[in-house]
């Protein structure tokens, strides 16, 4: 059941004021919610704007008759179902405000975190760790992180496009410049992971092939 109540606020100056926060106001905020409607529907509907709707439904407005009308109708209840409600003949569960908010589940996979993007700074984050000789761990107790989020940084899970203050944290606890930062991702081609690329083909060919490849490396001597 509904009642009336008085509810006091502070207004801008600092004055306190209190209004007759009535039954009716109170009801249709229940209403609205219960029928997973937005103040911004609400605001459309008795050309009003969101902001007085909010007043009418925290206590220091109220809703009008016409108001009170057009709402009905829109949530499809009669007066005489309305006056149920406020004398709790009728009850209407009383939901979080958020639940008027339709939302769509994601597919978690979708979220940033679980995909890999290997950006060209997350590739020279990586070329100066390694130049630095640490490894993951210790490059995280260097920089205050935990080893995932170094890991993370990476291999593209987190968007580096608007970190420079971190970027720049990272590299400083490397002991590396960010000149050398700079150097790194203007160049073509990043040197370390070309070595890495090559040390991996070098690893699976025979021994044979391996003398060739050495032959022709001795010539760039």
């Amino acid at each position: 059941m509904y009642q009336d109540r008085l509810h006091t606020y502070s207004e801008r100056k600092g004055k306190e004021k209190t209004n007759r926060h009535t039954r009716e106001s109170q009801a249709l905020r229940d209403v609205r919610i219960f029928k997973k409607v937005t103040r911004e529907e609400v605001a459309k509907l008795i050309g009003k704007s969101k902001e007085t709707v909010k007043k009418c439904e925290d206590g220091r407005s109220n809703f009008g008759p016409e108001d009170q009308g057009i709402l009905l109708r829109r949530f499809r209840y009669t007066k005489s179902e309305f006056k149920q409600i406020l004398e709790g003949e009728l009850v209407i569960p009383k939901l979080p405000a958020r639940s008027a908010y339709k939302t769509t589940k994601r597919d978690p996979k979708e979220y940033r975190k679980y995909q890999k993007i290997i950006s060209k700074e997350s590739r020279v984050l990586k070329v100066l760790r390694r130049r630095a000789r640490l490894s993951q761990p210790d490059a995280a107790k260097l920089c205050g992180f935990s080893r995932s989020m170094i890991d993370h940084r990476e291999s593209g899970r987190v968007d580096l496009t608007d970190k420079l203050d971190e970027i720049r944290h990272i590299v400083h606890s490397y002991g590396q410049k960010m000149e050398d930062y700079y150097d790194l991702l203007n160049s073509e081609v990043l040197r370390d992971e070309v070595i890495d690329n090559c040390m991996a083909i070098l690893e699976t060919i025979s021994d044979d092939k391996l003398k060739a490849v050495q032959a022709l490396l001795e010539n760039f001597k």
